[in-house]
């Protein structure tokens, strides 16, 4: 039996997977999160195989989730269902220890057959991510500007655009203002932005919102 942690801060989004899971005969759901200190928890007292998480979920943010997840529980496998594009995500997910990524228009049957996958060891890889992956790999195409970004720059980057003040910022990544700020700032030095409304219409030109 698959036992799997569900992750998303979206109580419909939850029940309904866990419909499907329960619907396979080989997968069962062990953790309903709402969050990241919440899943985090879990995982510390509950087994578990593969966590299906989402990108947009309150608590320490999804990279640091995922890097603690990587670190601190070495046979869960991490699963991404994200309604973000592959190419603002998938490969920085991929780069930070997830095993696959999928959006979630995914048909239910696609959705067991990575948790299987993953589940197994493996990594889930759809046709669109391949060829994102083969680009990258032979310098075909363009990255995005905002890959100049390490990963808590990249979340600031985000909430910043989706319209969070300062304040909202820093509770939703568990950090102080200040340190908001600092972030903010070295975003708009990499990114050659001068003003908050730049950063915006980035994150709206790209579909990166929260």
């Amino acid at each position: 039996m698959i036992r799997i942690a569900i992750a998303d801060d979206r109580t419909l989004i939850r029940e309904g997977l866990k419909r499907i899971f329960e619907a396979e005969a080989d997968l069962t759901t062990a953790i309903d999160a709402k969050d990241g200190h919440d899943l985090l928890h879990q995982l510390a007292v509950t087994e578990c195989d593969v966590v299906v998480m989402d990108v947009s979920m309150p608590g320490p943010g999804f990279f640091d989730t995922l890097k603690k997840i990587r670190g601190r529980f070495e046979d869960v496998y991490v699963l991404v269902l994200s309604m973000h594009p592959e190419e603002e995500y998938a490969i920085r997910a991929l780069r930070e220890g997830a095993r696959g990524y999928l959006h979630k228009d995914v048909d239910p049957d696609t959705l067991c057959e990575a948790v299987r996958r993953v589940a197994s060891g493996g990594r889930y890889v759809t046709p669109r991510l391949g060829e994102l992956l083969v680009r990258g790999l032979s310098g075909d195409g363009d990255a995005p500007a905002h890959d100049v970004l390490s990963d808590r720059e990249f979340e600031v980057l985000r909430l910043v655009g989706s319209g969070l003040s300062t304040d909202d910022v820093g509770k939703r990544l568990s950090i102080s203002p200040k340190t908001v700020a600092t972030y903010r700032g070295r975003i708009k030095e990499k990114m050659g932005f001068e003003n908050i409304a730049q950063i915006v219409r980035y994150v709206v030109e790209k579909s990166l919102q929260d």
